[in-house]
Order: C-alpha cells, then sequence, then structure tokens
C-alpha cells in the first residue's frame, strides 16, 4: 500500500503537469491525497522540497546509468553513443512524467536549488561530451569542426522531445526509435548537425 509520502509526491507531479508549479498550492496536494496540510509539512518543508524530492532520484539514478556505459572501454565511441540514445530514451519511456516536469519546472526554484540542478544537468552533459570527443579522436571525419557540447545538446535536445510525441504503447518502441534516432547521429556525423532545441537540458 502507498505511504503518503509517496502518495504526496505522485499528486504534486499530476496537478504540477496539469496546473503547472505556480498554479499548484500546498492546499490542492492535501486535498488530492485527503490530509492535512500539517502531514503536508510533516514530510517536507516546502512546496519547493516536494519538486526537488521528485528530482532527486531521477537524476542521479540516470546519470550512474549514463556512467556505467561512458567507463566501458571494450566499447567505442559511436557504441557508447547508440547506447547513451537508448538509455536516454528509456528514461523517456519509464520516467516521462518526471522527466516533462523537471524540464518544465525545474527553472521556478530557488537559486541554491537551481544552482544544483544546473550541476547534475552539467554533469550528466559532460559525461556525453566526453563520449563525442571519443568519436572524433577514433575517427577524424566524425563530427567534423563540431563543438562536442554543440553536438552533445542537440542530440539531447532530439532525445527530449520524445517525452512529447512519443507512446509507448504505439507502433514503434523504444529499441526501434532508438536504433533510427542513433542512425540519423551516425548517419550525419560527418559534419552537419541535428537542429537544436529549447528542450535540450538534462535527463
Amino acid at each position: 500500500m502507498e505511504d503518503n509520502y509517496h502518495k504526496i509526491l505522485n499528486a504534486t507531479m499530476e496537478l504540477m503537469l496539469e496546473r503547472s508549479y505556480h498554479g499548484t498550492s500546498v492546499q490542492m496536494i492535501a486535498d488530492k491525497v485527503h490530509v492535512s496540510k500539517s502531514t503536508i509539512f510533516h514530510y517536507f518543508k516546502t512546496k519547493e522540497g516536494i519538486l526537488l524530492a521528485l528530482f532527486e532520484d531521477f537524476v542521479p539514478s540516470a546519470t550512474n546509468k549514463l556512467l556505467l556505459i561512458v567507463r566501458n572501454k571494450q566499447l567505442s565511441g559511436m557504441d557508447k553513443l547508440r547506447k547513451i540514445i537508448q538509455l536516454h530514451l528509456y528514461q523517456v519511456s519509464t520516467n516521462g512524467d518526471v522527466l516533462r516536469l523537471y524540464l518544465r519546472e525545474s527553472r521556478f526554484i530557488s537559486k541554491n536549488n537551481k544552482a544544483v540542478c544546473k550541476d547534475s544537468q552539467r554533469t550528466y552533459a559532460d559525461l556525453i561530451i566526453d563520449v563525442i570527443r571519443q568519436v572524433q579522436k577514433e575517427n577524424r571525419q566524425a563530427f567534423t569542426n563540431l563543438d562536442p557540447a554543440s553536438v552533445t545538446y542537440s542530440i539531447l535536445g532530439m532525445c527530449n522531445s520524445a517525452v512529447i510525441w512519443f507512446d509507448k504503447n504505439g507502433k514503434i518502441g523504444v529499441d526501434a526509435l532508438a536504433d533510427q534516432m542513433y542512425q540519423m547521429v551516425a548517419e550525419n556525423s560527418n559534419g552537419s548537425i541535428i537542429a537544436s532545441n529549447d528542450q535540450s537540458r538534462l535527463s
């Protein structure tokens, strides 16, 4: 049986996805969970604290999984890139609501906590940047004259956009989508670049 802590987290996510961070009040969360506001504050000091709790497992968990790929010395740079795209799309498929909330609402948190989120985003991206550099080192024709950071954020933007339109119950599965996205990246690694978008943060 789900405890109040997780009920509060799930209710907050549902409300913020529907109404936004600023459009959701602690009273609304309490009403949805059928508890008092004092029960909410027993678990969390502020509304922002609930939002951070939703994020605190998601980003470190994704980064730890990414580390396993990046540190695998048996894989070439392009092999790592294929696995990274697959990993990120699995995050979209299994944690889409959290990722959507993270991309949309993390900018509203306070300065100190925002710095923590930015550091987490930067750590995740830096790992992928290292892989792009490995690809460039292994193949001088790959991503020729392209900045590794620009390539990284373009790939992340492409993957993150799937949060909006990907249907895990649709005709195409995660593995097939990952293969298609990887193919687009691989075919354009000789100098052109995937168009970036405003969802290139993280996740």
